[in-house]
């Protein structure tokens, strides 16, 4: 993650609290959804872990689904790539 994108995550990110750091480009090009994949880990996560992942896109599908489902879910660019991190509410 570039410095320069660290003033612009939530407050609630704590890198310590990352129990997963999932790029789903590759999983994307072997033909796998990833979505079963991410609400797996983060139905695995303890209120307050976060589950992060790094795309070439902004996965609002994905977004939508954590946030109606309570999640704390941010979501922005770290240059080409978009990183959105998913956190388990406490």
């Amino acid at each position: 993650m570039s410095d320069e994108l660290k003033p612009q995550m939530p407050a609630w990110f704590d890198p310590a609290k990352v129990v997963l750091d999932l790029d789903v480009a590759p999983l994307l090009e072997a033909g796998e959804h990833p979505l079963a994949r991410v609400k797996q880990a983060v139905a695995g996560t303890m209120p307050g872990e976060i589950v992060l992942l790094r795309s070439d896109f902004k996965p609002d599908p994905l977004i939508f689904i954590f946030k109606s489902n309570g999640a704390q879910v941010w979501s922005g660019r770290d240059g080409a790539r978009h990183l959105t991190c998913i956190c388990r509410a406490l």
